[in-house]
């Protein structure tokens, strides 16, 4: 098996191929891309981090719903090249839609709360992880559809 020795970081060819002709023969060919061990030893880039959570969602009445939400995302200190730790946090979320007919269609009128404790988020996956995402956040909206 072909090896290259650059100060021994180098394993053997990571890719083989078989090229077989019509008369059988089997000719072995080795693709030259080395695994350095440096680089199959590092993480993903912009690897999520690991979140923990439970949503309950409820219907008190055929037209009132709602749902409550919590989980934790754990610090992501798995980190590829150029990338810095992020520190994980504890989210909230609240919210409840009433369901109506109005003519020929339907409505919902729905409140959402987001982040209910308020906590600095940041979003280890994104190509921007040192922003901040959105903090406590209250929605009202209507959908009517017909």
């Amino acid at each position: 098996m072909a090896q290259t020795q650059a100060a021994g970081q180098i394993r053997p060819w990571r890719v083989r191929n078989y090229v077989k002709d019509t008369l059988g023969i089997e000719p072995y060919l080795e693709v030259a891309e080395p695994v350095y061990v440096h680089e199959a030893e590092q993480y993903t880039p912009r690897l999520p981090p690991v979140r923990v959570g439970l949503k309950i969602q409820a219907d008190w009445t055929p037209s009132l719903s709602g749902e409550l939400e919590y989980y934790r995302v754990f610090d992501q200190d798995k980190l590829a090249r150029f990338e810095s730790k992020t520190d994980g946090h504890d989210m909230l979320n609240l919210g409840a839609t009433y369901h109506g007919t109005l003519g020929m269609g339907e409505y919902d009128l729905f409140i959402k709360a987001n982040n209910l404790l308020n906590q600095s988020i940041y979003a280890h996956q994104t190509h921007l992880p040192y922003q901040p995402q959105m903090g406590r956040s209250v929605s009202l909206g209507a959908t009517y559809r017909f």
